[in-house]
């Protein structure tokens, strides 16, 4: 193979890779600023994470010896930021919003929004829910129902 074919390929095989390398080092920086964030929130408490799961635009965080969740997530034009007591709240449940879909043989239900939801245990302090998918936000599931339930289960035994 002669030099100007293998540098032409070259040039075609790095065209070709760079938007993958690009948005995969964009992953990893939004990851490292949303783990960043959620330690600067747990810190402004005295509390630290011990557990904790990134979604695409989100991140959840509990501090198990203090039982306190965190959940940061970055909306377009705005930071939603929760720092939870989990003494302070019922069980946590995960919540669904559903929409039925009619094909031509079957019936479908198709998933609009999942949430954590907690309702607390006194009138003094607000009912929270935790989104972590919206169809109108994200293209597709992914693993949000079953992160959705362990979370469901990790905060219930800390509370």
């Amino acid at each position: 193979m002669d030099l100007p074919n293998l540098i032409i390929g070259l040039v075609v095989l790095l065209l070709c890779a760079a938007p993958f390398i690009l948005m995969n080092r964009h992953s990893k920086n939004k990851k490292q600023k949303l783990i960043q964030s959620i330690n600067q929130l747990a810190a402004s408490s005295g509390s630290s994470i011990t557990t904790f799961d990134v979604l695409n635009d989100a991140i959840i965080g509990i501090d198990q010896n203090k039982r306190e969740l965190f959940f940061v997530k970055n909306l377009e034009e705005l930071v939603v930021e929760e720092k939870i007591i989990l003494k302070n709240y019922q069980p946590i449940q995960v919540k669904k919003k559903t929409a039925n879909h009619k094909g031509n043989s079957f019936n479908n239900q198709l998933i609009k929004k999942i949430y954590l939801h907690l309702e607390p245990k006194s009138t003094a302090i607000k009912e929270v829910n935790l989104e972590l998918y919206d169809e109108e936000t994200q293209f597709q599931l992914n693993g949000e129902l079953q992160l959705a339930e362990k979370w469901e289960k990790l905060c219930n035994a800390n509370t």
